[in-house]
């Protein structure tokens, strides 16, 4: 790695997390501070430029963590650590904006860390730190999340991410 020029780039004050979308056009950055989520476009040599709405960002739940884009670049989901705990949903549009889904935040578990989607689209995963779950959504039409039965399976303690790969 060699740093670009500029090498660093306006940004969020406490950014947690980052993710690409799939088609490598966007970044996104869940920001801890502000609530947001700072949305980039990711130019032919790399270079991030801020996508509305800038500079504030978008809005989540309190405390986003992580964010991740399921396989589809079609929607984007964030770990919100504090409070209730919960998800926030997005659909990322045509131009990589992201939009709030309704429901906008999701209960989840407590203190959630971590939220991936399978490789083929149709389920999330969330990591609760605080009560050492796992909670499992079928991803259903538009992106909305919807809990499946059971709503959570234990874990070891304190679960920090969660990864799913193909067999």
């Amino acid at each position: 790695l060699s740093p670009m020029s500029p090498p660093t780039v306006a940004g969020p004050s406490e950014g947690a997390w980052i993710t690409v979308d799939p088609t490598g056009r966007y970044a996104y950055v869940a920001d801890f501070s502000s609530n947001t989520v700072v949305q980039y476009l990711i130019g032919a040599g790399g270079e991030l430029t801020q996508i509305s709405p800038a500079p504030a960002g978008i809005g989540t739940g309190q405390e986003p963590v992580a964010i991740t884009a399921d396989p589809s670049g079609r929607y984007a989901y964030t770990a919100n650590n504090a409070g209730a705990g919960n998800v926030s949903e997005f659909t990322i549009g045509t131009a990589g904006a992201l939009s709030l889904n309704q429901p906008a935040n999701l209960v989840s578990g407590g203190c959630p860390t971590d939220v991936t989607v399978d490789p083929t689209g149709r389920y999330a995963y969330v990591t609760n730190y605080c009560d050492s779950t796992i909670a499992q959504y079928a991803v259903g039409t538009g992106g909305v999340l919807a809990p499946i039965v059971p709503a959570t399976l234990g874990t070891g303690q304190q679960p920090t991410s969660i990864t799913i790969t193909h067999q």
